[in-house]
């Protein structure tokens, strides 16, 4: 396999430079080059090689058998061999099945890391991947096929108060469907503040805008903040930039990534008087923070899938407006499950602010909206946001 991996890597080095770690779909004009040709003869020798290995572990197995019999040490050696054989073989069929001859359903992507002493930016790491583009057909097969019923349920499945992106995405053409109503009171218990003001996340100053109203909004909150990112990098940009200033009001600011594993973090974050939590990607669900520790949730960014991420790219091009029909569904769902952090019981208050002003100004913004709860919504500039968060808590 080491050949196999070192001619990949050699594919690689074609590919321009995207930093030091980033992602990128198998595209079948690579099979053009002259090292996708070598990469090919690699993974057939390599299958030839694998194939040999099998049969004469085949042969070998009767023998094993026959020892193990009177001694228990060579049964436990036979099935260890069994194991390891059996998963080299089922490895190099999957990377044959990747490189070479996927189906129809799939797609496959390199991740690719640069060494941090290599002075080229050249790949010291590079992995395979595969996932089904629908999973429709295989749900079918594996679990609907073969139940009499199945539930499935969720806080955020709908987007707009329909289930109808779902049931597609799944394969679900009949089912019966409920919406239920929730125990929390979202009017009174929370105030959704949309931001109309900043600068859109691809214009100038947005960074600067968004650092200065993480700051008087964490100020106004006493902490008690958890902000949700769509990019380790704008995380890691905010932190090096809010953490000082906050740090003079007695505000302590923690960020995944760098200040402990997620588990520590919400740990700390709980037993804080006066803490900020920058967090991304897992922190948006299954973080359950009830009572006074978390009173705002900041929402920095509208969380569309990255456009040129292998599964999303490959999943959008089944759709003729991939934009609305995929795009702005996952993001719905996604930022439904952030709003879902606040609120943990029927006595928590508080305030979702939405620091992304395409919600007020993009047509697709109401497709937001109107799949939250029924709140207390404000849209208004930033100045207006702390001292409104303020008064909301304090009432």
């Amino acid at each position: 396999m080491e050949s196999v991996f070192e001619c990949l890597v050699e594919v690689v080095r074609h590919l321009p430079r995207q930093g030091q770690e980033h992602k990128r779909r198998i595209d079948p004009a690579w099979r053009q080059w002259a090292e996708w040709h070598e990469l090919q003869s690699a993974i057939q020798f390599l299958n030839e090689e694998v194939d040999a290995l099998a049969e004469g572990v085949n042969q070998l197995i009767p023998t094993l058998v026959v020892l193990g019999a009177k001694e228990i040490r060579w049964q436990s050696w036979t099935d260890e061999l069994r194991r390891l054989t059996g998963l080299v073989v089922e490895n190099t069929a999957e990377i044959k099945r990747i490189l070479l001859e996927p189906d129809s359903n799939d797609v496959g992507w390199l991740t690719m890391k640069a060494g941090e002493d290599d002075e080229d930016d050249q790949p010291s790491d590079v992995a395979i991947h595969r996932a089904p583009i629908s999973v429709a057909t295989l749900l079918g097969e594996r679990l609907f096929a073969l139940k009499r019923s199945v539930i499935l349920t969720s806080a955020t499945l709908g987007v707009e108060g329909g289930f109808g992106y779902l049931k597609e995405r799944l394969g679900i053409p009949r089912a019966e469907e409920l919406s239920v109503g929730s125990p929390y009171h979202f009017e009174s218990q929370v105030l959704t503040y949309v931001v109309d003001d900043l600068p859109e996340p691809n214009q100038q100053n947005y960074a600067q805008q968004l650092q200065r109203a993480l700051i008087e909004l964490a100020k106004a909150t006493q902490g008690r903040l958890l902000v949700l990112f769509t990019s380790k990098s704008q995380l890691n940009q905010s932190y090096r930039a809010i953490s000082a200033p906050l740090a003079k009001e007695d505000i302590t600011v923690m960020a995944q990534y760098m200040d402990g594993s997620r588990t520590h973090l919400l740990e700390r974050f709980q037993t804080m008087e006066r803490g900020v939590l920058l967090g991304t990607h897992s922190f948006w669900e299954g973080i359950d923070i009830p009572g006074a520790a978390l009173s705002c949730v900041a929402i920095t960014r509208l969380p569309f899938p990255v456009p040129n991420d292998p599964i999303h790219a490959a999943r959008s091009e089944a759709y003729r407006d991939s934009f609305n029909d995929y795009m702005v569904p996952q993001a719905v769902i996604r930022f439904r499950q952030g709003f879902g952090r606040l609120i943990r019981s029927e006595e928590d208050r508080g305030v979702v602010a939405i620091l992304d002003s395409r919600l007020e100004h993009k047509s697709y913004g109401s497709a937001f909206l109107h799949s939250l709860p029924p709140t207390t919504l404000h849209v208004g500039p930033l100045r207006d946001l702390p001292p409104m968060a303020e008064r909301w808590l304090k009432e």
